[in-house]
């Protein structure tokens, strides 16, 4: 978790066209009070769920290949997320690591039922091709369960073994990224969604909750 906060800290420190207000976050925690809305993971039924080792595998390519926003006016990230789920819907195997290593932009663009190349297509599917089945047997959820109950080692694990999970900044730093947080955070919030006492859900609470 050093990693992560010294590279935070690092960007914060740097930034010049973002800043934090803290006495403005101060005021709107004071107008909130706790009285924050629920909202559930899924709340929009675009997401694939079974509670299970695939939902992990799910969430892990969805996560790979939304490292960046969608600059498609028409087409988003619901429509990626919910083109992923069709895909397993329809055939549980779309997302094995062998056909992950294999898909060309036309294939992942049939895979999502897109009607024309991706934002950063190239990009995209190179991440898909960065090798889950070398070090985890090809199972995402083989890699949460190496995290040994730890969400700072699950995202050192990801950054560790997919380069393409960092962020570089201008002077050629690597930070952990939004994408490693983001796969934690739907990890998690899977959890949630598919408990049926909806109690909060952590790191080390994933592996029980997934059945893996």
């Amino acid at each position: 978790m050093e990693a992560v906060r010294a590279s935070a800290a690092w960007v914060a420190s740097r930034s010049s066209h973002v800043t934090v207000d803290l006495q403005e976050i101060e005021k709107v925690v004071d107008q909130i009070q706790g009285d924050v809305p629920k909202v559930e993971w899924d709340y929009e039924g675009i997401h694939y769920f079974d509670n299970g080792p695939l939902t992990v595998q799910y969430l892990f390519v969805l996560d790979a290949l939304n490292f960046c926003f969608w600059p498609d006016k028409d087409l988003s990230y619901d429509h990626l997320a919910s083109g992923l789920k069709s895909a397993l819907e329809k055939d549980k195997n779309a997302l094995d690591s062998d056909r992950l290593q294999n898909y060309t932009g036309p294939q992942l663009r049939q895979l999502l039922n897109w009607p024309r190349p991706l934002p950063i297509e190239e990009e995209r599917v190179r991440l898909l091709h960065e090798e889950l089945k070398r070090s985890f047997g090809g199972q995402a959820a083989n890699l949460v369960k190496s995290a040994g109950n730890s969400a700072a080692t699950l995202i050192e694990l990801i950054t560790r073994h997919f380069p393409g999970t960092y962020s570089e900044s201008e002077t050629g730093m690597a930070h952990p990224p939004t994408t490693t947080v983001c796969l934690h955070m739907d990890l998690c919030s899977a959890c949630y969604f598919g408990s049926e006492s909806q109690e909060t859900v952590m790191i080390d609470e994933l592996v029980p909750h997934l059945g893996i």
